[in-house]
């Protein structure tokens, strides 16, 4: 009885041995897998980022040139802004300049006109005088003249307050 408890004492030794052997075999199998995993996926992420910073170093350099042309653009907005109000100032004296050349011109000019008419109502009047003068002596010669001959200047003229606006 006692060489079966020895024998069956060592077949427990034995089977732990064993079990500890294939514990110790799954573990270093698992420990393997997972060493091998984790050099996948240290490959994995060192690509990711890598991948990842070469994207960002590019949208940095992307960036930089885009904010060099922001500049430059606001410098050209600036110049060209400049050079409008500047054009628009220079426009509008101008424009002022010729208003106010235009307003003396057309001063000038009624004065001239106003002048010109003054001189012409003065001549109109003095040669309506002269005219009605000479109508008026004109038509005494021709009243004597038929006079002269025996002809009574009434009976020829109709009406003589037409003759003139005069009565003869």
């Amino acid at each position: 009885r006692l060489d079966r408890e020895l024998c069956v004492c060592g077949l427990r030794k034995a089977k732990r041995a064993e079990r500890k052997s294939q514990n110790s075999n799954e573990s270093n199998r698992i420990d393997s897998e997972e060493t091998r995993m984790n050099a996948h996926l240290n490959r994995q992420y060192k690509s990711v980022e890598t991948d990842l910073q070469t994207k960002a170093n590019r949208l940095e350099v992307s960036v930089d040139l885009l904010e060099m042309q922001l500049a430059e653009c606001q410098v050209k907005l600036n110049s060209e802004r400049e050079q409008r109000e500047k054009t628009e100032a220079e426009k509008d004296a101008i424009i002022s300049d010729l208003q106010s050349k235009l307003d003396s011109m057309e001063r000038e000019c009624e004065k001239i006109l106003h002048g010109c008419l003054d001189s012409l109502l003065s001549h109109l009047a003095e040669t309506q005088l002269q005219w009605e003068e000479q109508s008026t002596v004109l038509h005494q010669e021709v009243k004597d003249t038929l006079s002269d001959f025996g002809i009574n200047p009434l009976h020829t003229v109709k009406n003589d307050r037409e003759f003139n606006g005069k009565r003869l």
